[in-house]
């Protein structure tokens, strides 16, 4: 009998601490989730100027607006208006003749 009362003990303790373990890792993944969301819809981390430059660098020193798209979670207006101000503050340049040839826009970082 004391090895049945045992025995019931060992496996309630191991069914709580399993079912434990299942809750942190639902919270882990729940919270995972919401990273992604906010991720997704830009909470959480602000595109600056300094990021979208050392996005140029790692693409050679140029940015499209559907490279800035396709890297990061900024929407096409977004992305347009980033780099604009980017053009004003001098920090990058566009050169015509190539829009001319290629039809994108392509803005040059030194």
């Amino acid at each position: 009998m004391i090895e049945t009362i045992g025995y019931a003990a060992v496996v309630l303790v191991i069914y709580f601490i399993v079912k434990q373990s299942r809750s942190k890792m639902i919270a882990n993944k729940d919270e995972k989730i919401i990273n992604a969301i906010k991720a997704k819809s830009g909470e959480g981390f602000k595109m600056n100027d300094e990021t979208l430059m050392r996005l140029a660098g790692r693409l050679g020193g140029r940015l499209s607006v559907k490279d800035v798209i396709t890297q990061t979670t900024l929407s096409e207006n977004q992305a347009k208006e980033k780099l604009e101000n980017l053009l004003k503050q001098g920090k990058c340049e566009i050169k015509l003749d190539e829009v001319e040839n290629t039809g994108v826009i392509y803005y040059y970082f030194s």
